[in-house]
């Protein structure tokens, strides 16, 4: 049978990947954050908007997500 070899772990990337993840990260984190923060306040003039609140969820999720892959992580 043919080997199989796992991947790299993240801490054994280059450090350029690691840079251009975070790079990457940083742009569309303050892209997520803008639509959050709009989604925030439409949902607090219209408490009723639950689209806003899945939207809000959403963009959190997504910030989290984009977190992890580049290894960021509460002390």
């Amino acid at each position: 049978g043919a080997d199989f070899q796992a991947p790299p772990a993240a801490s054994e990337d280059p450090p350029e990947h690691d840079t251009e993840l975070r790079e990457v990260f940083l742009e569309e984190g303050f892209d997520i954050i803008e639509s959050s923060g709009a989604a925030l306040a439409r949902w607090q003039a219209d408490p009723h908007n639950l689209l806003e609140v899945e939207n809000l969820l959403r963009d959190l999720h997504t910030l989290k997500g984009g977190a992890r892959m580049v290894e960021i992580a509460p002390r």
